[in-house]
């Protein structure tokens, strides 16, 4: 990786209670979170979305960003049905890059009809 990069682990699984909910995020083994923040000064670039459930019905996952006046959605994913077992896995290259600021957060929000385990990775790195 070049220099000044950092590669970023970043993981969401949960079993879904609403049909619209914030999937909580973990950053480098940190505590889960329902956002993380982008800190001036830095930029975070996701490479790839990776979505999964194990619902019948489709999920839809919108990767989202906050500067301050309100989220709103840079990506949409959609996870067609699928069995119940295995896991459906999907695997999109993004190339999502997102401006810190003293504000700026990203989230990971999905539609689903609850309850239905849903899982997040987002493939990225953080650089200066």
């Amino acid at each position: 990786m070049a220099e000044g990069k950092t590669v970023r682990s970043i993981t969401g699984r949960q079993v879904t209670v609403a049909p619209s909910e914030a999937v909580l995020l973990t950053v480098d083994g940190a505590a889960p979170a329902a956002s993380i923040a982008v800190p001036a000064g830095t930029t975070l670039v996701i490479g790839d979305v990776i979505v999964g459930t194990t619902g019948p019905g489709n999920a839809i996952f919108h990767v989202e960003q906050d500067n301050g006046p309100g989220f709103y959605a840079i990506a949409h994913i959609e996870s067609p049905p699928g069995p119940s077992a295995p896991t459906t896995h999907m695997q999109y290259g993004t190339g999502l890059v997102v401006n810190g600021g003293p504000s700026t957060v990203v989230r990971v929000r999905v539609e689903t009809v609850a309850p239905e385990l849903v899982l997040v990775t987002l493939r990225s790195y953080t650089e200066p």
